[in-house]
């Protein structure tokens, strides 16, 4: 087994703050991780974009540093890059000397410094299943192939249909061009800024796949054990027939709650128009504005190992 460390910058848990890249790692954070546990930490993970923390990119300059200090002390970095291209185009957007180069050329530069990757089709590449696993290190491949024969098939499709391998193909081939990423993050922004403006806290800036709400300061009236995001998520259901994710839920009962609880709004691709987003607009804007219609929820059960996925909940009575 193994034990996280977080090493995300501070910026991540400020969700007002205007960084523009959230997604960050605290160099002195990782270096000190490094060098109390010299020889133990078997790799460094860095997300493209940061799901956890509102869909927020890392800089390219960020990567560098941070594999040029990790190969110092000969430990290698991987990356999940299921939204690296969206993380491309906000380097592009964003950070300063990379505005007049393609997408592809920033995702190519993207993965030059990285020892692998692993890559949900699910996201970038536009399909409804798949996903694959790139190492420049020949014996990981080889021991990668071998646990993965047992459980998928064959290294060479891992389970998945060849139909399907030629619609990630088409899809990460489609995604570099800016028009695409370009036209689904203008979708994002539609639906942020139509929250900003009504004054409901969500993270800034806005990322690459979603809007994010501020649960605590949404939901202000209730108490983080009645699970603020999961109460504005059925809320929201039951008001819209939209579906939400609560990011990280406490799902044990035990007290411990994460630092940010975030409710996100993620905007499949290809899927909605504007007014579709507007009608999400108009749901989360009339829930802010009354919180009578958002009662807590309180924790019942799960059962684990997954415990985030199978946990059970249920609505706390007014009258209780």
């Amino acid at each position: 087994g193994g034990r996280l460390v977080n090493v995300i910058t501070d910026a991540a848990f400020e969700t007002q703050a205007p960084h523009p890249f959230k997604g960050n790692v605290d160099l002195a954070k990782l270096e000190a991780v490094l060098r109390e546990h010299s020889g133990a930490i078997p790799f460094i993970s860095v997300g493209m974009t940061v799901n956890a923390v509102g869909g927020q990119p890392v800089s390219l300059a960020n990567l560098r540093a941070v594999c040029a200090l990790a190969d110092g002390f000969g430990v290698p970095v991987y990356a999940d890059g299921a939204r690296a291209i969206e993380n491309a185009w906000l380097i592009q957007d964003q950070e300063p000397g990379w505005q007049a180069v393609s997408l592809a050329e920033i995702l190519r530069a993207l993965m030059a410094p990285l020892a692998g990757v692993w890559v949900s089709g699910k996201k970038d590449a536009f399909v409804n299943i798949g996903g694959f696993l790139a190492v420049r290190d020949r014996a990981v491949s080889q021991r990668a192939a071998q646990v993965i024969v047992n459980f998928e098939g064959l290294h060479t499709y891992g389970g998945m249909a060849g139909r399907d391998m030629a619609a990630m193909a088409t899809g990460l081939e489609e995604a570099v061009s800016g028009e695409t990423m370009a036209s689904r993050i203008r979708q994002v922004r539609h639906l942020g800024e139509q929250l900003q403006r009504a004054g409901v806290p969500i993270v800034q800036p806005l990322g690459g796949h979603g809007v994010y709400l501020d649960a605590p300061a949404f939901a202000a009236h209730l108490p983080a054990d009645q699970c603020p995001a999961l109460a504005i998520a059925a809320a929201l259901y039951l008001d819209a027939g939209v579906r939400s994710l609560d990011q990280w839920l406490p799902a044990s009962g035990d007290g411990r709650y994460p630092a940010v609880p975030l409710l996100r709004l993620a905007i499949p691709r290809r899927a909605y128009t504007d007014r579709h987003l507007d009608v999400v607009a108009e749901s989360v804007v009339a829930l802010f504005q009354d919180p009578t219609l958002v009662p807590g929820v309180r924790f019942v059960s799960a059962e684990p190992p997954l415990r985030f996925y199978t946990s059970t909940y249920a609505p706390v009575r007014s009258d209780a």
